[in-house]
């Protein structure tokens, strides 16, 4: 008789697949513990293993711990970038509402003196007109 997941069915099935699921990354995480171990336990061992694996097993060995490092790297770069960007973001966002304030704050000066222009130009014209009727009455 076989066994496969299909024959727990149901719930049962679910939860054996994730277990199994676990238990593989759980080897892979002792059998990872037990060779970092030996690394340091035994390291010569663990050289003659890897020298009879030959040099493709040490240059792919140093070329994940490369990669992975670099890797940390590359997104502690883009983290800060991303947050230099939104900062730098943030500082035109602030400028370009001050802007926005200061032309309104513009315009309604140059309102204030238009609308007293206006008046000052009534009231000379009245003056004109009076000083008029006053030299036509005399």
């Amino acid at each position: 008789m076989t066994f496969n997941g299909k024959d727990l069915g149901g719930l049962g099935g679910f939860a054996m697949k994730h277990l199994l699921t676990g238990g593989s990354i759980g080897a892979g995480a002792i059998l990872a513990m037990a060779i970092w171990d030996l690394s340091k336990s035994q390291p010569q061992l663990f050289i003659e293993t890897f020298a009879k694996w030959g040099p493709g097993a040490a240059l792919g060995m140093f070329a994940i711990v490369f990669v992975d490092r670099r890797l940390g790297q590359g997104m502690t770069l883009l983290r800060d970038n991303t947050k230099a960007q939104q900062q730098m973001a943030d500082a035109v966002q602030g400028l370009v509402q001050k802007d926005d304030v200061r032309a309104r704050e513009q315009e309604l000066a140059l309102d204030v003196i238009t609308s007293r222009t206006e008046q000052i130009h009534q009231l000379l014209e009245e003056l004109k007109h009076q000083g008029a009727a006053r030299g036509a009455g005399a």
